[in-house]
């Protein structure tokens, strides 16, 4: 619960009308997205979906959906994804972010 209070914090000072209020979106690979803290907290978490890193909440990743839980790792201890390590960022998930222009293109 304090971790969620921290996280609600850090993202009004970040600003509330900021997209990207923690740089999540900065992040390019799976471990320095899931390894990202602020104060005592991981608020970034990897989609293995598109291969970018989103904040935790966020309702712009192909992630969001309960249904995608197993496809996120996060060390966010309130996130809902199921991999809560960042041993999960294997070799073969250690893709770069996508480019912006293809961050909406969801494979099929």
């Amino acid at each position: 619960m304090f971790s969620k209070l921290v996280v609600a914090v850090a993202a009004f000072v970040a600003g509330a009308n900021a997209q990207h209020p923690f740089g999540c979106n900065k992040e390019t690979d799976c471990q320095s997205c899931v390894e990202k803290q602020i104060v005592i907290d991981y608020p970034c978490y990897w989609c293995e979906i598109d291969n970018v890193c989103h904040a935790v909440g966020s309702l712009e990743s192909p992630c969001t959906p309960a249904s995608a839980d197993d496809k996120c790792i996060s060390l966010n201890k309130d996130s809902n994804c199921y991999m809560k390590s960042a041993d999960n960022c294997t070799a073969t998930k250690l893709l770069p972010a996508k480019p912006a222009f293809l961050r909406n293109v969801v494979p099929e």
